[in-house]
Formats: C-alpha cells, sequence, structure tokens
C-alpha cells in the first residue's frame, strides 16, 4: 500500500534504518549545529553572543553606510555619475518598494556574514526603470547540484519550497570550496561561538546564584553498591551539566557537604571570557577597539587600525558585492556601480588639509572638489586647477616670468610692469638682449604647448571610434583654435610687450602686433598638425601624438621665439620706434 506524500518522510527506507539505528544524513543533519558544550548553534543562538552580533553588525552597517554609485565609463578612460540610468535609483537609494539602500545591503551583508552566501532575487521589470531588488533569507535557500548544474530552492513565508532560477538570483558567496556556495561561518566557527555562549550562560548563573555548588559529599555510615549507584545517578541527574549548575543541593541520611570554592577569577575564566572574545573578532577580521576593547589601543595607532579595517576587512566584501552585481545587471560593462570609502578613509583634520594642499598644488584637486569632500558649498571659480609655478592657475601660466617683470591680464587687457626698464637708442633690438628674453620666456612657451598638446591628444582619443574617419580631424580641428587661442596668446602678449618696453621710444599699441603674431602660430600649428595626422594610419595616430607631446614643445618653443623677434624688428621699422611712420 502507497503512503500518503507527507507520511512517507517517516517511511523506513530499509532494514539497516530506523530511529535506533539511523542514516549517517540524519545524524549529520540533527548534529550540524551542535557543538560539544552541549549548546546549539545556529544562526539565531549565534547572534545571541555579544561579540558575534557585534561584528556582523559594524560590518553589515558600515558597508550599508556607504554610498553605492552608478557610473558610465567614458572614452579612453574615466567615469561619471549615471544619475539617468535606471538602477542608479535602485542601488543608491531604493532597491525595492519596502526597503531602502541601506536596509537592503545591510540584510544582504547579514546574511552573507553569517550563512556565507548572499541571495537577491531580481523583479522582471528592473531593466525597464522599475524597482524590484530583493534579499532572500539564506537559511531558507538549498542549493541543488544536479546533472552538474546548481538548481536553487527557496521556502517562502507560506513554507512552499519553489525552484528560483538562477539568471533570476544575485549570488554573493563569502569564502567558498566551489565559488558558487559560501562556507558559513556558524557552521566553521560553531565551537568557538558555542564556547563563548556556554561561557555567558555560565557567568549568568554564577552572579544569579552567588555561589559554586562545588562540593564532596560525605555520607556517616557505609553505602551499598545499590545505594552509591543511587547516589550517583541522583547527582548526575540533577545536579550536573550546565543548566543545573548552583542549584540548591538536598541531602538525606544525614550527609554532609564541604564546599569546595572556586574563584572564578583564579581560574582565569574572565581571561577565558576575553580570550574568546578575541577569537571572534579573529574569526570576523574586526579590530578589537571597535568591540570595546580598548586594552592595546593607544591614540597613536587607532586611526592605523581603522584604516587597516576598512582595506582589509571591507574592502574585500565590497569587491565581492560590486563584481556580483556588475556581472548580474550591467551585462554591457559601459555602466557600472562601486562604493564610495573615501569617508572612511579619511584622518584627522590637520592629516586630511595637509594631503589637500599636496593635491591643489600638483593639479590633482580643485578647490571646489576639496569643498565637496568636507560638505562644503562650492564658489564661483573655484573649479580651477593649479600647479606649483608660484601658485598660478593652469590657464594663466606665463604671468610671472623670471623675476624681472610682472605680466597683468585684465580681460583682453595685457600689460607688464617692468622693475627694471633698459631703454637702447636703437629701432633694432640688441642681438643679446633678444637673446636673453627669449631665454627667460621660453619655458612660458614649453608650458603653454604641453597644455595644448595634452588637451589635443585627449581630445583626438575620445573621437576616434570604429566609425571614425580623418574627415572628423578638419571638424574639431576647425574648432581647435579656440583653446590654443586661450593658451598662447597670454605668452605671446607677455612677450611682445616685453620686446617693446626695451625700445626707446614712445608708447606703442602692441595689440596689433600681438594678435598677428597669435593668429599666425594658431594657423600654422593647425595646418602642420593636421597634414601630420593625415599623413599616418588611423591605429597609429596615438603613437603620433605621444611624440608630439614629447618633441614638439621644445621644437616649436625654439623656432617662434626667433620668429617673433624677426617680425618684432621688421614692425618696428614699418611703423617707427614712437609709432609715426
Amino acid at each position: 500500500m502507497k503512503l500518503p506524500k507527507f507520511l512517507r518522510f517517516f517511511e523506513k527506507r530499509d532494514d539497516t534504518s530506523d530511529l535506533l539505528n539511523p542514516k549517517q544524513w540524519l545524524i549529520d543533519a540533527l548534529s550540524r549545529y551542535r557543538t560539544i558544550t552541549g549548546v546549539t548553534v545556529n544562526e539565531d543562538t549565534a547572534m545571541n553572543f555579544s561579540a558575534v552580533y557585534a561584528c556582523v553588525r559594524i560590518i553589515s552597517e558600515t558597508i550599508a553606510s556607504l554610498p553605492l554609485m552608478v557610473y558610465k565609463r567614458l572614452t579612453p578612460r574615466g567615469k561619471e555619475r549615471a544619475v539617468d540610468h535606471p538602477l542608479y535609483k535602485a542601488l543608491h537609494l531604493k532597491p525595492n518598494n519596502d526597503m531602502t539602500s541601506f536596509t537592503w545591503r545591510e540584510t544582504m551583508v547579514k546574511n552573507m556574514l553569517l550563512n556565507g552566501t548572499g541571495y537577491n532575487v531580481i523583479l522582471e521589470n528592473v531593466y525597464k526603470g522599475g524597482i524590484g531588488i530583493y534579499p532572500l533569507m539564506s537559511n531558507r535557500m538549498r542549493p541543488e547540484l544536479k546533472d552538474n548544474q546548481y538548481i536553487f530552492h527557496y521556502r517562502f513565508a507560506d513554507n512552499i519550497e519553489r525552484i528560483i532560477p538562477k539568471e533570476e538570483l544575485i549570488i554573493i558567496p563569502g569564502l567558498s570550496d566551489n565559488g558558487i556556495i559560501g562556507k558559513s561561518v556558524i557552521t566553521t566557527a560553531k565551537e568557538a561561538i558555542g564556547l563563548g555562549l556556554a561561557m555567558e550562560e555560565f557567568s549568568s548563573r554564577f552572579f544569579l546564584n552567588g555561589s559554586h555548588m562545588g562540593a564532596i559529599a560525605t555520607h556517616p555510615g557505609v553505602l551499598t553498591k545499590q545505594g552509591h549507584e543511587n547516589l550517583e545517578s541522583s547527582l548526575n541527574e540533577q545536579y550536573s551539566g550546565l543548566g543545573n549548575a548552583y542549584k540548591l543541593m538536598l541531602l538525606e541520611e544525614g550527609m554532609t557537604v564541604n564546599k569546595v570554592s572556586v574563584n572564578p577569577e583564579d581560574a582565569q575564566f574572565f581571561e577565558l571570557r576575553k580570550f574568546q572574545l578575541e577569537e571572534i573578532a579573529r574569526i570576523f577580521r574586526i579590530p578589537l577597539h571597535l568591540l570595546q576593547d580598548l586594552t592595546n589601543a593607544t591614540f597613536s595607532n587607532i586611526e592605523h587600525q581603522s584604516i587597516d579595517f576598512v582595506v582589509h576587512t571591507i574592502r574585500p566584501w565590497l569587491v565581492r558585492i560590486e563584481q556580483a552585481l556588475n556581472c548580474q545587471l550591467f551585462p554591457d560593462e559601459q555602466y557600472f556601480c562601486e562604493f564610495l570609502v573615501d569617508g572612511l578613509l579619511r584622518g584627522d583634520i590637520a592629516t586630511r588639509f595637509t594631503a589637500y594642499t599636496t593635491a591643489i598644488q600638483n593639479g590633482i584637486y580643485s578647490q571646489n572638489d576639496v569643498l565637496e569632500m568636507e560638505n562644503k558649498n562650492p564658489f564661483d571659480g573655484g573649479d580651477k586647477h593649479w600647479i606649483q609655478l608660484n601658485m598660478q592657475s593652469i590657464e594663466d601660466v606665463g604671468k610671472l616670468i623670471d623675476g624681472s617683470r610682472e605680466i597683468v591680464i585684465n580681460g583682453s587687457e595685457v600689460r607688464i610692469i617692468p622693475k627694471e626698464i633698459k631703454a637702447i637708442e636703437s629701432n633694432d633690438l640688441n642681438p643679446k638682449l633678444a637673446k636673453k628674453l627669449g631665454k627667460a620666456y621660453k619655458p612660458l612657451f614649453v608650458n603653454a604647448l604641453i597644455r595644448i598638446l595634452k588637451r589635443e591628444k585627449t581630445d583626438i582619443l575620445k573621437i576616434i571610434d570604429d566609425k571614425f574617419t580623418k574627415n572628423d580631424l578638419d571638424n574639431y580641428y576647425g574648432k581647435h583654435g579656440e583653446s590654443i587661442n586661450i593658451q598662447i596668446k597670454p605668452i605671446i602678449y607677455a612677450f611682445s610687450e616685453a620686446l617693446f618696453t626695451e625700445i626707446d621710444g614712445k608708447e606703442i599699441d602692441i595689440t596689433i602686433f600681438a594678435d598677428s603674431c597669435t593668429q599666425d602660430f594658431i594657423d600654422r600649428y593647425i595646418e602642420d598638425n593636421l597634414k601630420e595626422l593625415k599623413s599616418v594610419k588611423i591605429k597609429d595616430i596615438k603613437n603620433k601624438l605621444d611624440e608630439w607631446l614629447e618633441n614638439k614643445p621644445e621644437d616649436l618653443s625654439t623656432k617662434e621665439i626667433p620668429r617673433i623677434i624677426k617680425a618684432f624688428n621688421k614692425y618696428i621699422e614699418t611703423i617707427g620706434v614712437d609709432g609715426t611712420k
């Protein structure tokens, strides 16, 4: 007769398997969470141990509090926040209708820490702008390996088990044997956790009863063998074991008790509890000062321990989560998600501002970048980047020269304030003086050309793709003249002013001359570069740009300064030193 389905679980499978002689799988199932101390350790009981609770809370809350951003990759490098992407809001703010992003990630990480694997289910409309990423309880998931494929059975709230297709899951394993299912910390470290729970229960009972019934019982007469066995059985059943500690012992037939008092501190009980705290901290890789154990902590090493916590504890979990989300949610790899950890790595205010100063002086951060990191409002003009050349903005490098004069640029007006003017009685500039001025201004030309070529390289590499043609270069260089003008015009104006200052005569408007030199340079520069790029294969354009950046600033500066001086002498002959011709 065929048994009903719900009774088949109790059906005897063979002659060698019954409740007195169970199969090994049943033994394993019943003993999985049982420890040598007799304490049952599972996901729920483990969280009753304060050290485990603290470690899980520290890691899960830290990861949940970090901003999770969606970015778009830029070409050839770089990234920008993809605030318009449908998953930006889902990951950063609200992954589903019931949770915030903080709660979702906190729940997911807690499951990963205790069970070894984090599971999330993706709703069908997540790619259409909807929100539907839900964390699943890992202890309700039952992975089954069938035909070399994992099938995931999930027991829902109605206790009905259903299969969830793998493609609808985001699976994030911790330390794993097979790369699919992570090892549960609870089952792996159950003895350490069980010992900690046992000691907590022991200490609670100790302080509840105020004494420890370690004693020697003495009987006035002689016990028979049966009487001895009965007494021993009674003592074992009623007074032995952790659950019977500190119970009041009742004695009969004139028996007396000689109490053996054991001081927990003498027995190093508290030292053992402290060791178990360190043991749990070691398992979860948590610095002890975060668990309020400041025994070996100092003001000088806590900051470095906190940074070490971010690097060696938090970062591996972040990488696991990022890579799992990116593989499942962003298959095209144009977009990706990433945690922001800068806030966790911030030092004290003195250390931060020293780092900010170095970054600003080397052109890495703008002042507004620093204000944003300090949660302050930006200001107009604070987006400029600076370099160490008498602390000028990159756009205005060249305003100061070798200490002999200062160039002042105010809108379109360019003028020079000389510290020492040496006039000569000639329409032509003295060759030695021209050479000296050229040598002083050459570094400014070189720096300006480096910035022009760097911008040029970045822009051209951005527009090179599969559909790129060399006609695109004509379009680019048609607009590039404006950026060249911004960089080179202040240098040519300053150099021209210095040349005119050395001529003994009335003040002359240099605008026509400087504008002419600037436009002549831009026209020749664009024509030469465009011709060179069109002569090489598209795949060799990057190499050509690298070659330019290495050689052109020096070569062009060496040629351009004598050209301007020669044009200056010719211009003076045309208009006269006093501007009357």
